[in-house]
């Protein structure tokens, strides 16, 4: 089995480095191609207007100038064109990707890509130990990254066969078990705050999975009940609109059973990722219907 590793956070990163050993207890046919410095929330963006620069820097291992999916077609079409990979493993991410951030993480977008390109594919991220001490416990992500690679390994269908599987991994800080999941579908906590050095034009990204994780342990700790709509006397927090969004939303899922949920309780999360961008929800014969009154109307 030839795997082909790689990463959103950089050549030089320790994850990844983990994740090549982890990769050559299953495979003595690894290759590792990845950006040549941190390409965080990358997701699947690529570089069309400027050239790459692929450089190797040993036996099978390589650097591009570029995004992490740069890399992964860098490594398909260039680095080793002969022969596909049967498996991606990307990762392991230093901090946790859950719910509706995957849409921003180059580590699951190594993933998804890799499914679309005809190989499956795993993405794994550990979640950091602390907002206020973000660390990785690499020793906790080692030994789990590599058990939960065993368990998916036998499910992968083969190089021939379609649709191919791809799997985003996330290990707690202090795992105690570990569960099938569904990616949580969340409102947005992300925003956008004043730089720390005080300059008023300068800003920072905040906000995500991380925050609504801590918004989720809040919601079950105070045991915040459901709304139809947010009574009067109640404050327009967060919390509640989460809440609120939970309860009532059918679109919603951050139940028990959700990745979030399920890393926020201290269990691995395995979620199984599709390419379908289809929304179901909205009757294809009404649209048409209603598209195709509009455009009568606009001509007469």
């Amino acid at each position: 089995m030839r795997i082909l590793v790689s990463n959103d956070d950089g050549i030089d990163s320790e994850g990844i480095d983990i994740l090549t050993k982890i990769a050559k207890n299953f495979s003595n046919d690894v290759w590792v191609v990845a950006p040549a410095k941190n390409c965080s929330a990358a997701s699947r963006s690529l570089t069309i207007k400027e050239k790459l620069t692929i450089k190797q820097l040993s036996m099978n291992k390589f650097t591009v100038d570029g995004t992490p999916i740069d890399c992964l077609l860098a490594a398909l079409y260039k680095v080793m064109p002969e022969k596909k990979p049967d498996l991606v493993l990307s990762g392991i991410n230093s901090g946790a990707n859950l719910a509706m951030d995957i849409g921003y993480s180059g580590t699951v977008g190594i993933a998804i890509e890799s499914m679309l390109q005809g190989i499956n594919s795993i993405a794994i991220s550990q979640e950091y130990s602390s907002k206020s001490n973000p660390t990785v416990n690499w020793d906790v992500a080692h030994i789990v990254a590599n058990n939960t690679i065993s368990a998916l390994i036998p499910l992968m269908p083969a190089l021939s066969s379609f649709p191919k599987l791809s799997f985003n991994v996330n290990i707690p800080h202090r795992p105690k078990g570990i569960r099938a999941t569904r990616h949580a579908i969340m409102i947005p906590t992300t925003g956008l705050r004043n730089s720390k050095d005080g300059n008023v034009d300068e800003y920072q990204i905040h906000g995500g999975a991380i925050k609504a994780m801590k918004l989720y342990k809040n919601i079950k700790s105070k045991n915040i009940k459901p709304y139809k709509t947010i009574p009067k006397n109640e404050t327009d927090s967060l919390e509640n609109l989460l809440a609120m969004r939970i309860n009532n939303d059918p679109l919603a899922h951050i139940d028990d059973n959700s990745d979030l949920a399920t890393v926020s309780n201290g269990y691995v999360s395995v979620t199984p990722l599709s390419i379908n961008m289809n929304n179901n929800n909205i009757l294809l014969n009404s649209l048409s219907e209603q598209l195709t009154t509009t455009w009568q109307d606009q001509k007469e």
